[in-house]
């Protein structure tokens, strides 16, 4: 099983992913924090964030072997909970944040790794069906399958074409909410919402691909784990006193 040399894991190439990643959900939190969601352009971009963020989870398990998948997991679940009061306080958020999605998308990847085709399918059709309910953690069950999707692009194997809907569905969780009225209108914002996270997703990874996947690196291994809470206080901190 080889990897996709033209899929950028590791060095330069990632870092441009990641850094992509870090401005797009920048944006979307000033546009949530600060502007209650009255830009509906950095709503937009915004959807490019976290699918960028789940690529990354699984180039590194990709790199370091399934194996380290759980390590890589625990480590999250621990910065994860101790970020709780900084992204309850700041974003008044109910669900988990994002450290959690990734957390058991991380963990999931070994098991959706050691399945067969059937399995697979079978896999995403369950997390799929998960946007009919309120989501526990950000982006709910299709965010949290989007690592182990990432992981079968990566590695050209059976279930990688799950990707698509996945990315579709990523930004629909409580689906069920609309329902009783659901509208046109409604049809049409589904549609670009849905249309603006393949965009951005996949915009992104071309522009990462044009840069060696070497062993350059163009930040500090840790600086998304603190960049995430760190930012997300200062936009409180900014909207509190300067706004």
């Amino acid at each position: 099983m080889t990897v996709k040399t033209d899929m950028p894991i590791s060095g330069r190439a990632l870092d441009i992913l990641k850094i992509l990643a870090a401005i797009f959900m920048l944006l979307d939190h000033i546009d949530a924090q600060l502007m209650t969601r009255s830009t509906g352009i950095l709503y937009l971009i915004g959807r490019g964030a976290y699918p960028l963020f789940a690529y990354a989870a699984a180039a590194s398990v990709v790199r370091a072997g399934v194996e380290r998948a759980p390590v890589y997991a625990r480590r999250l679940l621990l910065i994860a909970i101790l970020i709780i009061p900084i992204t309850q306080l700041a974003r008044d958020q109910d669900a988990g944040n994002i450290l959690f999605t990734l957390t058991i998308g991380l963990g999931i990847i070994p098991w959706v790794a050691s399945m067969g085709a059937r399995g697979r399918h079978i896999f995403f059709v369950v997390c799929l069906a998960g946007i009919v309910f309120p989501n526990l953690f950000e982006f709910g069950w299709v965010g949290a399958a989007l690592p182990a999707a990432f992981y079968l692009v990566l590695k050209n194997e059976a279930g990688k074409g799950w990707i698509w809907p996945l990315l579709i569905g990523l930004n629909f969780g409580g689906f069920y909410e609309l329902l009783a009225n659901f509208s046109w209108a409604d049809a049409a914002i589904l549609s670009v919402i849905a249309l603006a996270t393949l965009v951005m997703t996949k915009l992104s990874i071309y522009i990462s691909q044009q840069f060696p996947n070497d062993q350059t690196r163009l930040m500090p291994k840790y600086f998304l784990h603190i960049f995430y809470p760190a930012h997300i206080l200062a936009l409180a901190l900014v909207g509190h006193y300067l706004i």
